[in-house]
């Protein structure tokens, strides 16, 4: 009885629950940069809950402007093939409309994602700035 009651105490709440699912969730920002680019900054697990945020954020964007796309990827702590579906999907189409997708930042994660699978030359990726040698 009393490791029953033990293993309650360390449960979360519902409302914890729910704080630490969006926390991975992650989430998208888009804006217009300085000569009128769509930015998208990308944050936490890069999968498909966020893909559909992704696509949203682009329809929001006017994607049909004359406009290259910026993608903002320091963010993001997690990637699994859905991200890197996206990722070169968005590409050809963007290219296909004769524009550019430029990556401006990554995390470690990114950069490991794209070095693994041998997307890293084809998306020109910054380095990611980190502490951690190893995380790379």
């Amino acid at each position: 009885m009393r490791d029953r009651c033990r293993d309650k105490r360390h449960r979360l709440s519902e409302e914890d629950e729910h704080v630490v699912a969006m926390a991975q969730a992650g989430s998208v920002d888009v804006s217009r940069t300085v000569d009128g680019n769509i930015h998208l900054a990308i944050s936490g697990d890069f999968d498909y809950a966020l893909s559909l945020q992704v696509n949203e954020a682009l329809n929001e964007g006017n994607p049909n402007d004359d406009v290259d796309v910026v993608l903002d990827l320091s963010g993001v702590t997690f990637m699994d093939s859905t991200g890197i579906r996206v990722l070169t999907l968005l590409r050809s189409a963007v290219q296909a409309a004769g524009h550019e997708l430029r990556l401006t930042a990554s995390s470690p994660t990114v950069y490991r994602v794209l070095e693994v699978t041998g997307l890293l030359e084809q998306f020109d990726v910054p380095k990611p700035v980190s502490d951690d040698p190893v995380s790379y």
